[in-house]
């Protein structure tokens, strides 16, 4: 008898989440279709329901003023609310204060955004110190570190960024690539040579530094084998 009503209670429970996905996808839909009224109304009645997904949707909906009036006092509470569950919430709750006018708070938030390896934060963090925004000194050299990260997972903005960061500071080339990068990974993103392209125009690494680098790495790779 207690294994039956065990096995009803999940049957139950398996519908109603079943449900609850159902409801959350048509509100997708609603979203997708512009719609952000009816959207915010059905986000707001799964966040109710405890939906983390639907908690994220309406916080960003009262972040960017979608469905309803902006409002990032609201927009930081539902971003709370699901703090561990995205990493990318850090980030926002950093932003809402920042925008709130509470900037020390917001940049100590995208420094915590570092932490869980959100690539966005490193961008704009590195935006931050490279202006002096939101009462953080300038730091060029930090900016640098920041943007040769985003850059190197693939962020054209970074990487146009950090090109023109290093032409204004006449950055030498070599010092740059050993102190920053480092020089497998330097090889490892030449042969990706996707978005690096970008920076390599700015910074005009010459030809023969490329050809004398890829000799130089090849011997490093020969000697490792032979070990």
């Amino acid at each position: 008898m207690i294994v039956f009503i065990c096995e009803r209670i999940l049957k139950i429970g398996t519908k109603m989440d079943d449900l609850i996905k159902q409801k959350y996808n048509k509100a997708l839909d609603e979203y997708d279709n512009e719609n952000y009224q009816k959207a915010f109304e059905m986000f707001f009645a799964l966040a109710k329901q405890n939906l983390p997904e639907a908690k994220l949707e309406l916080a960003y909906m009262f972040y960017e003023g979608q469905g309803v009036e902006q409002n990032l006092d609201d927009a930081l509470y539902w971003f709370q609310q699901v703090l561990m569950d995205y990493d990318e919430v850090f980030r926002m709750i950093g932003w809402c204060y920042i925008k709130l006018g509470n900037h020390k708070k917001g940049v100590r938030f995208l420094h915590k955004a570092l932490e869980v390896g959100d690539i966005d934060a490193f961008d704009n963090l590195a935006d931050i110190y490279n202006e002096g925004l939101y009462g953080v000194e300038v730091d060029k050299n930090k900016a640098i570190e920041l943007y040769t990260y985003t850059c190197i997972e693939g962020m054209q903005k970074s990487c146009l960024n950090l090109g023109k960061l290093l032409k204004e500071l006449n950055y030498d080339k070599v010092e740059y690539i050993q102190t920053h990068i480092g020089l497998l990974k330097f090889f490892k993103i030449l042969l990706k040579g996707k978005y690096l392209k970008l920076l390599f125009d700015l910074i005009k690494l010459p030809f023969s530094f490329v050809l004398w680098f890829s000799k130089r790495i090849w011997k490093l790779f020969q000697s490792n084998n032979q070990r």
